[in-house]
């Protein structure tokens, strides 16, 4: 099944890119972390990263900083975004954001 994709879902990617790219961007200027994968947008779109960051810090999860643990949600909010706007109509995909904002607003830094 194809899906065509239009210019506001390009624009919406790649501002999704731009911000998983950040994200990842300020995981790696934390050393200390470990962490054992190439910290690139197109090569982690497709693996639930967020996820595999946490089992990697699972053991020390507890020493991680709270920040460290939001970018990790984020990335996975994020990676989830760039599957909704594909899968989602406009108005469906505006109300899935509006809720979203609703509930990680709560979990913030």
């Amino acid at each position: 099944i194809s899906i065509p994709v239009t210019r506001s879902m390009e624009i919406i990617q790649g501002a999704l890119e731009s911000a998983m790219d950040a994200c990842l961007k300020e995981l790696g200027h934390h050393k200390f972390l470990g962490l054992d994968f190439d910290l690139t947008v197109s090569n982690n779109l497709f693996k639930d990263f967020g996820r595999s960051i946490q089992k990697q810090l699972d053991k020390r999860w507890h020493l991680v900083s709270r920040k460290t643990k939001q970018i990790t949600r984020d990335l996975s909010t994020l990676r989830r975004l760039a599957f909704c706007v594909l899968r989602y109509d406009g108005p469906t995909f505006l109300q899935y954001l509006e809720m979203l904002r609703v509930t990680e607003g709560v979990n913030s830094v």
